[in-house]
């Protein structure tokens, strides 16, 4: 089983397709359920992720989790102590490029660099998705463009290449 926290963002509820497309089974926890529409066979669990203690009778079969620290916050250490204790063998942190190449917001890069080292640090097997842009980042500048018809940015030379939330991350577990 694999569990998602921030399964109701925008990377997170498309990711509640990838795991059962090869089988696996997933759990999401989510501070509101009852809003949290997510596809048929998803098994919601009520809890919030930046206080582990919420999810830990969802996590006896737990084997993987993706982990997205704007749902997690502070509490990543707990969580990853708490999914050890419970067998979990693999974390998936969905992280930013920022930590790599500092730009934007230095304290979403400080976050995300904080959740890196507490991953490495669990004793899970990791991986860190450093990503920069997905397609629907892009419309966080339609209210700007729709009043003034002009996008305003810090960085007006940078150029990204984003990616479809669905494409990425390709899910890394696969049934044998």
């Amino acid at each position: 089983m694999i569990m998602l926290t921030g399964a109701t963002g925008t990377v997170g509820r498309t990711a509640a397709d990838l795991p059962r497309e090869v089988g696996e089974e997933v759990v999401a926890i989510t501070r509101d359920p009852e809003r949290a529409g997510l596809p048929p066979g998803v098994q919601v669990v009520k809890g919030d992720p930046s206080h582990p203690a919420t999810p830990k009778e969802a996590m006896s079969e737990v084997k993987g989790i993706l982990l997205s620290p704007r749902a997690t916050g502070r509490g990543i250490p707990k969580l990853l102590s708490l999914a050890a204790e419970h067998g979990v063998e693999r974390v998936v942190l969905l992280s930013a490029a920022t930590v790599a190449q500092p730009a934007g917001n230095p304290k979403f890069a400080a976050e995300c660099k904080a959740a890196e080292e507490a991953v490495a640090a669990s004793g899970l097997q990791w991986t860190v998705l450093r990503c920069a842009d997905f397609n629907a980042n892009s419309l966080a500048w339609a209210p700007q463009i729709r009043s003034t018809g002009v996008v305003r940015g810090a960085y007006a030379d940078a150029a990204t290449s984003p990616i479809h939330e669905r494409t990425s991350p390709r899910w890394p577990y696969r049934r044998v």
